[in-house]
């Protein structure tokens, strides 16, 4: 019979491990902080940002948020960015997407420091995750599956279902860098019928 992979299953362990990361940086005098940026009322993003607010809380991770208006300019986002990237007491930053349509994301996205950015945001860490090179931040919904997959020592091949999201494309790659093996399938095509019967398999669906 089969099976839906919850995160509450690993959720518990995962958070033990970090708790002690974050006590340990806590001791040498790092307080881990978090920087929300987001633009506008988005539903969407207020939802997420609400659960990342929660989870910080939950490790011990401070969070900082910069609430800006939907018709912000892109100087002010701009160096809203440039400010956070200077800032050595904030460690990392969640900007969420899309922007309004007046923003040039393109740019914006080259702005955010990569070392930061911990939501694949930089076209760097997107660059550095097609290369495979595991110094680059992963989206945050393709970690979640992955490390779901890692603490149920999931075999590879993980075959991954999508109609080619920018959080399916993110996936796909990060399932095959950490367990060196993944095939892909558009969400239409004949391979799809023998994916859903293998042991596990990721759907990344908008």
């Amino acid at each position: 019979m089969a099976k839906q992979l919850l995160g509450k299953e690993v959720t518990a362990a995962l958070n033990e491990k970090i708790k002690a990361n974050v006590a340990e940086l806590q001791g040498k005098g790092v307080n881990p902080t978090l920087c929300i940026i987001r633009v506008g009322e988005n539903p969407s993003d207020i939802s997420y940002e609400r659960g990342a607010t929660k989870r910080c809380e939950t490790l011990g991770v401070a969070c900082e948020k910069i609430l800006l208006p939907e018709d912000v300019s892109q100087e002010e986002l701009l160096a809203t960015i440039d400010k956070v990237n200077k800032d050595d007491k904030i460690h990392g930053v969640l900007l969420f997407r899309p922007l309004p349509k007046h923003l040039d994301q393109a740019v914006i996205e080259n702005a955010l420091a990569a070392e930061k950015d911990v939501d694949c945001f930089s076209p760097l860490n997107t660059a550095k995750l097609m290369e495979g090179d595991k110094s680059g931040f992963p989206s945050c919904t393709p970690t979640a599956v992955v490390e779901i997959l890692k603490e149920l020592e999931r075999s590879p091949p993980v075959p991954t279902i999508s109609n080619t999201s920018i959080s399916f494309k993110n996936l796909s790659q990060w399932v095959r860098i950490t367990f060196a093996a993944a095939v892909i399938s558009p969400i239409v095509s004949p391979f799809m019928a023998r994916a859903v019967k293998n042991d596990a398999f990721c759907a990344s669906v908008a």
